[in-house]
């Protein structure tokens, strides 16, 4: 089975588009978009992409071909560069997050006129580094890396509008620094990609109240290595039972099994991946794993083992200058 893969190069100014067959890259083909692309988002139906660019502050949205070739039909400008894109679970709202600008922004996309139109912009704090709605489509949850902090909000679907929660944040004991989440498949949990502190916290979430509570946090380090390492992108398989965290400074991937009673997690292996590792993604099959080193430049492929969760490294390429995002469209 072939996959689609999107890498965003923001040095290069192009989105490298490759195909994968059993984890062997091949046929690729660049989408040249000046302003620094950065951080990417696909809706269901795999027709649109939708790009930050970081260095001309700008949001674009791309259409998809039926060879995942790619052709610019929207843009609007933005104030600050994004750091990060979630769509709602209707795909009618593109929400984005700004580190340096402490702000949220949300985005209306019309497809049938092919228009972005901002619909809301709050500010928050510093470093809010990602915005994730969960599946019932009513709360989202903003991680704040400085600030120690996830902003709770409610999310209007009719009017695509956020309204902040009482209290309007769940702010962490410890300073573990939350940037990136992900929702187990299954089960009222979600996971934390702890930034500063290198861990992995495991939250339950109520999916009528939308209210969220810390019930593990595990590191994801040798127990000797605890400095000069940032937490950045955190996945989860398909199946839900498997979780994996990227290290850079150690500049591996860390692989943990998930509890199937209870959704904790328990360290399961480390594997070495190209230098500072920002972003990777899991095909939709489950079968493989696409880390990209953001210092390095280059793309290594893992396959993963369904029952172990264990990750064998199968490729390694220079793929271009400073990849940013890693997203599996296939």
């Amino acid at each position: 089975m072939k996959n689609i893969l999107f890498i965003s190069l923001r040095d290069d100014d192009a989105i490298a588009r490759f195909a994968i067959d059993n984890g062997v890259v091949e046929n690729r083909l660049d989408f040249k978009i000046e302003g620094g692309p950065g951080p990417m988002l696909i809706n269901a139906e795999k027709t649109h992409l939708f790009v930050g660019l970081r260095k001309s502050n700008e949001l674009v949205c791309l259409k998809m071909g039926e060879k995942a070739d790619l052709s610019l039909v929207a843009k609007t400008p933005l104030p600050t560069d994004p750091c990060f894109l979630g769509l709602d679970r209707k795909e009618e709202y593109i929400f984005s997050t700004y580190y340096g600008g402490g702000q949220i922004a949300v985005h209306q996309w019309d497809k049938k006129e092919a228009r972005l139109t901002e619909t809301q912009r709050i500010i928050t704090e510093k470093n809010a580094h990602s915005v994730w709605i969960e599946p019932t489509n009513s709360y989202v949850y903003v991680p704040h890396t400085g600030p120690n902090k996830i902003y709770l909000y409610n999310f209007n679907q009719n009017t695509g509008t956020l309204q902040s929660r009482t209290p309007p944040w769940f702010s962490y004991t410890d300073h573990l620094e939350p940037r990136h989440l992900c929702f187990h498949p299954t089960r009222n949990i979600f996971y934390a990609a702890n930034e500063g502190s290198s861990t992995l916290s495991v939250f339950s979430y109520n999916r009528e109240n939308g209210n969220i509570d810390i019930i593990q946090t595990v590191s994801t380090l040798p127990d000797s290595l605890i400095e000069n390492n940032k937490v950045a992108e955190i996945r989860i398989a398909p199946d839900g039972r498997h979780v994996f965290v990227s290290n850079r400074g150690h500049d591996s991937i860390c692989s943990f099994n998930i509890n199937e009673n209870n959704g904790s997690v328990e360290f399961k292996s480390w594997v070495s991946v190209p230098a500072v590792p920002r972003s990777f993604d899991i095909s939709l099959d489950g079968r493989f794993l696409y880390t990209a080193g953001q210092d390095s430049g280059e793309l290594a492929v893992f396959t993963i083992d369904a029952n172990t969760g264990m990750l064998k490294e199968i490729s390694r390429d220079f793929i271009g200058h400073c990849p940013l995002w890693v997203m599996s469209a296939l």
